[in-house]
This record gives C-alpha cells, sequence and structure tokens, in this order.
C-alpha cells in the first residue's frame, strides 16, 4: 500500500517523506528545512551590547569626543567674551579721545564746547584708573567717570533706587558688577580698597550699588567710581595732571548724526595742543580688541587645531579598532624588526631602514646602492624591496645620496611649499588665494605622509614621492598641479601690471 501511494505520490495514509539524518541520527522532515522567521533585530539593542562589549574603549571614545568638544568651547568662549563690548556698543554713543592715543588725556575744558553743539543729547567723561585690588593677580575693570551722567547715557546697567541715589551721595560710593561683587563676596557698605598705579595714592571707596545687565551681553565686571574722588587727590598731590580725563562719552540724538558730529567735534579742536579722535563706540570697543589681536587670532587657530586634533586622534582610534589592516600596519610601524614579521609584512619598511643607515652623511653614490638586500644569513633569497621605485624610492635616494642628499630634497620640496603659499597670501583673488594655498597643502602632505612612513616617523601609507617616484597618473598630478600655481601667479602679476586709472 505505501508502495503504490509513494510511486504516485503521498496518498492521505502515507507518513510524510524524510531526508537524511539528523545531528543526533534521527530522521529529518523535509519542514524542518524552512527556516523559522528571524525577529526584527532591535537596533538600539546592537549599539548598546557593543559598547560595553569594550568598555575601556568606548568610555576612551567619549572622554575623546568629550575633551574635544569642550575644549573647543571654552576657546570660542574666550573669544566672544573678547568681542563682548562690540556686541554691546550703541549706534548712538559716540567717544572723543586724544588723537595721538589713548594714554594722552584730554582736558577737561572740551565739555562745554562739545556739550554745545547740537544734536548732542547727552555728554560724560571719564578714564581708565588701573588700580590694584589685593595684588595684582586680582584684576578687574576700574573706571573713574562722572557717574550720573555716565548712568544716565547706559540705561542697560540697572540699578535699584535707592541704591543709585547713595551711590550719587557718597563721594567715595562705587558701584559694581553683579558678577564682580559675586565673584570676591562683595556686600553694600563693604570698603573696597584701590592701590592706585597710574594715579598714585590709596583709595577707599565704599560699595554703595550693585548693577545688573539688562542684556546677557552686558559686562558686569566693572568697578565704577567718581571721578571727582581722583581728580581731588591730583589737584592735592599732581596739580599738573588735575582736571584732565581719557576719553568724552557723547549721545547723539539718532544713528544717523553719529558720523557728522564725529567730524564736527574734531574739526573743534583741530590744530590745538590735543586734538581729538571721535568714534562711534563699537569702533573704539574694538580698538582694545585690535592691541591684543595677535593673541586673539593665536586662541582662535588653537580652538580649531584642538578639536581638529583630538577628533583626528579619535578617528584614528576607530579605524585601528574596526579594521585589521590598519592594526597590522600599526604593529609593524611599532617594531619593523621583529623576528616573527621581518621577512613577512615588515620586509620592506625594515629594508627601508636599512638602505637610509647605510647612506651614512654622503652616501654610496648614484647608482651604487643596493636598497633591497641586507645580511644574506638572514634571509637567503636575496629579495630586495619591491616598490623601491614608488613608495620606498626615498630609502634609495637616502642610501646614495646620504644625509645631505635627502636633506637636500626636503629643502626643495619646502621651497615649493613655502612659494605655493605666498603665491596664495599675494594673489588678489580670494579664490585664487585659497586655491594655492590648498594645493600647497596637498603637496606638503603627501610628502610628509611618504617621507614619515619610510623613516618610522608615522605608519607607512603607500604613496607616492611627488616629481620623484614612478608612475606616470601621479607625474601628471604633480605637474598639473604646479602649472595651476603657476597660472595664480602669473594672474597675480598681471593685475599689479594693469595702469591705474
Amino acid at each position: 500500500m505505501f508502495g503504490w501511494a509513494g510511486a504516485y505520490g503521498p496518498g492521505p495514509t502515507q507518513p510524510p517523506k524524510r531526508v537524511g539524518r539528523g545531528v543526533w541520527g534521527e530522521d529529518r522532515d523535509l519542514r524542518s528545512l524552512a527556516l523559522p522567521p528571524q525577529p526584527s533585530l532591535n537596533m538600539l539593542k546592537l549599539i548598546w551590547r557593543n559598547t560595553i562589549r569594550h568598555p575601556l574603549r568606548a568610555s576612551l571614545t567619549v572622554t575623546g569626543m568629550a575633551v574635544a568638544v569642550l575644549a573647543f568651547c571654552l576657546l570660542r568662549t574666550v573669544v566672544a567674551a573678547w568681542y563682548a563690548g562690540v556686541s554691546a556698543a550703541s549706534p548712538v554713543r559716540l567717544v572723543t579721545r586724544n588723537a595721538i592715543s589713548l594714554i594722552f588725556r584730554l582736558p577737561l575744558a572740551y565739555q562745554p564746547k562739545i556739550q554745545a553743539l547740537p544734536g548732542i543729547t547727552g555728554l560724560a567723561y571719564g578714564q581708565w584708573f588701573g588700580g590694584i585690588y589685593i595684588d595684582e593677580k586680582h584684576f578687574f575693570p576700574q573706571f573713574a567717570v562722572s557717574l550720573s551722567r555716565y548712568l544716565d547715557l547706559y540705561p542697560e546697567y540697572l540699578i535699584p533706587l535707592d541704591q543709585k541715589l547713595a551711590l550719587l551721595q557718597d563721594r567715595r560710593g562705587c558701584v559694581a558688577g553683579r558678577q564682580l561683587a559675586k565673584r570676591y563676596g562683595w556686600r553694600l557698605g563693604d570698603s573696597i580698597i584701590l592701590k592706585g598705579t597710574i594715579y598714585p595714592g590709596e583709595y577707599r571707596l565704599i560699595l554703595r550699588a550693585v548693577y545688573s545687565g539688562r542684556d546677557p551681553t552686558i559686562d558686569e565686571g566693572r568697578l565704577l567710581f567718581h571721578w571727582e574722588y581722583v581728580n581731588e587727590t591730583m589737584i592735592k598731590n599732581f596739580p599738573a595732571r588735575a582736571d584732565q580725563v581719557s576719553w568724552f562719552l557723547t549721545r547723539v540724538a539718532s544713528p544717523e548724526l553719529a558720523a557728522p558730529l564725529a567730524a564736527q567735534i574734531d574739526a573743534l579742536f583741530k590744530n590745538s595742543l590735543a586734538e581729538t579722535l571721535t568714534e562711534s563706540e563699537a569702533a573704539f570697543a574694538l580698538g582694545f580688541v585690535s592691541m591684543t589681536e595677535a593673541i586673539l587670532l593665536a586662541i582662535q587657530v588653537v580652538s580649531w587645531v584642538v578639536i581638529g586634533v583630538l577628533l583626528f586622534l579619535l578617528g584614528a582610534t576607530c579605524c585601528y579598532l574596526a579594521f585589521d589592516h590598519v592594526q597590522r600596519r600599526v604593529k609593524i610601524w611599532a617594531d619593523p624588526l621583529n623576528p616573527s614579521t621581518v621577512t613577512g609584512d615588515s620586509y620592506q619598511p625594515a629594508q627601508s631602514l636599512f638602505a637610509i643607515a647605510s647612506g651614512g652623511i654622503a652616501g654610496t653614490g648614484l647608482g651604487r646602492g643596493q636598497p633591497g638586500y641586507i645580511d644574506p644569513n638572514f634571509v637567503t633569497d636575496r629579495r630586495s624591496v619591491q616598490f623601491v621605485a614608488t613608495d620606498f624610492i626615498f630609502a634609495a635616494l637616502c642610501e646614495e645620496l646620504g644625509l645631505l642628499g635627502a636633506v637636500s630634497l626636503l629643502l626643495l620640496f619646502l621651497m615649493l611649499a613655502w612659494r605655493g603659499l605666498r603665491i596664495g597670501t599675494e594673489s588678489g583673488d580670494a579664490f585664487l588665494g585659497l586655491l594655492a594655498v590648498g594645493l600647497c597643502t596637498i603637496l606638503f602632505l603627501q610628502c610628509f605622509v611618504i617621507v614619515g612612513g619610510v623613516t618610522r616617523l608615522i605608519p607607512l601609507t603607500g604613496i607616492t614621492l611627488p616629481f620623484v617616484s614612478y608612475g606616470g597618473s601621479s607625474i601628471l598630478t604633480n605637474f598639473l598641479l604646479a602649472g595651476l600655481l603657476l597660472a595664480i601667479s602669473g594672474n597675480g602679476r598681471a593685475e599689479e601690471a594693469k595702469p591705474l586709472v
């Protein structure tokens, strides 16, 4: 019965057909060959398990990213704080100072002449005090100003009315920013002793008010006190320096009047003993920033360098952990003379080091080098460096030309890169300048990577040495790069040769 049914297909009572044997010898059903439905993978769960698989690696990765971001944010915050005074400047306020320099003073007698000009709605004056509180390490901005008029010109300084009245009535009263008072734990009525440096003497101030900024850009780290208090000391001890101020602060009726009024103020005192320079408050604040422009530029550059280096190291670490060939190259770079790899993976780097060492100072001579041979007892088949004409050409040159020839070649590359940078900086066109700098950067990085890899400064990466290594595409690309630099240089010279109309 089963045989008949099997000849024409399974009958209603025939058992299901079985194929083969199971792992332990049991029969397997055809239906068991079908894969059971797989549940969808939980991506977050997979990421979490992969993260905790290597806790040290995960913690170092997160720490590296956090340090990079925090360092970048910290340095950019310093730059933003440097420009805080510029962003808080008002377009209706003008600053008049000595035309020679801010350190030269102006007579107080200029005040009525400036105030008499039409369009001026307010005027104050003041000077930088520069005293010492406790010691020189406790620095903060200090200004002696005409307080009543000064606070009228700065409505963004918010002071309670009772504190303001007490401040204006006390000759020794002073007002501090909220952050400054918090920094030193000052309270109303506390005595603040400043030792004058620019204006010698000991000045005992009493904190009568604390101001807060109306806007987040307002500096709350300043100390303001009465100019009259300092002037009284000057009258008593240094009469020749009395009745002088560092600058006048004026408020105009509208921003459109700022430029013409600035010209009128300067015209009033033209050819006088103390000529003036009147500029907007923003320009005056930028003048302070320009005094430390080099420091500011250095901070900006360092901020990008810090995050760039940290992110590069983070990316390099991730690549090392993710790719086997990167790990192999790093191990070869760390120990190229390891007996277990010197006849295998690290054979090429080892041969290049022997070739460089055998060159000495002056080299063996052109065509007399043997960069591919070492002790026959160590490598019996006397293999040569397979890529001596491309990746390891620098090793061959070091052997035949010596240290002097290698240094000369590197100096030629540095001169080429330097000339390219000069072409970029002297180009009148911004795009062409950036293009020239980018081309020089490519050339420099290519030289650094291959020379550093051959000399074991960095892990080896197989690329050609510009204008030296064998290879048609490499030579063509390098000459195209040089041609673009020449074209950019010629364009700059043509612009300089144009006649002035």
